[in-house]
């Protein structure tokens, strides 16, 4: 039987090794992996730098956060977790999974 990954969530990392989900890119001048926003990078200055929203935060048009797994009921008019809250017109669709 096959053990469950015990990858940490949100460990993502470049062909570098930077690790993307804590806001780290390749600095291909340092030879390193730096936080653009604390370390200047010769060739990033050129490029957008990016976002410092915090990592995971991702809403949809209404406020809903989705990496938290809420989604939008228009029957209730509010943000809800589909598993933990009906909604008549989410009952016909898929529920988000809870990865």
């Amino acid at each position: 039987r096959e053990k469950p990954s015990r990858e940490m969530v949100g460990n993502r990392r470049d062909e570098h090794g930077c690790e993307l989900t804590a806001g780290f890119v390749w600095c291909e001048a340092k030879s390193s992996c730096i936080r653009p926003w604390q370390t200047p990078c010769p060739e990033l200055s050129h490029r957008e730098k990016p976002s410092r929203e915090m990592v995971g935060n991702r809403r949809d048009e209404h406020g809903c956060e989705l990496t938290a797994g809420f989604v939008w009921c228009e029957a209730k008019s509010s943000c809800i977790r589909p598993w933990q809250t009906p909604c008549p017109e989410l009952s016909h669709r898929e529920k988000p999974s809870r990865e």
